[in-house]
């Protein structure tokens, strides 16, 4: 899972880009700040194996740091991302 540009500014689009192995049945992606509050979600649904892109304008997110992470069947990973001026 990675997301480019990182730091992003608040013009760009923001993508996540994410792989899975195997197929699953719900996969979610969450923005979090650094507060604790979910700033953003999407629910992907369900997988076959591959890579895929989720696009998030970096326009609806403030400046600053978050966590974003991604969850399908029970595991999660989450990394940091920033968004500048």
């Amino acid at each position: 899972m990675t997301t480019y540009p990182n730091p992003a500014l608040a013009s760009d689009n923001i993508t996540i880009q994410y792989g899975v192995e195997s197929s699953v049945e719900k996969v979610e992606i969450n923005i979090i700040d650094m507060n604790g509050r979910l700033i953003f979600t999407a629910e992907e649904g369900s997988k076959t194996s591959g890579l895929y892109n989720l696009n998030v304008p970096a326009g609806t997110l403030s400046v600053g740091s978050y966590i974003y992470s991604i969850e399908a069947d029970g595991a999660r990973m989450a990394k940091r991302m920033e968004i500048l001026k």
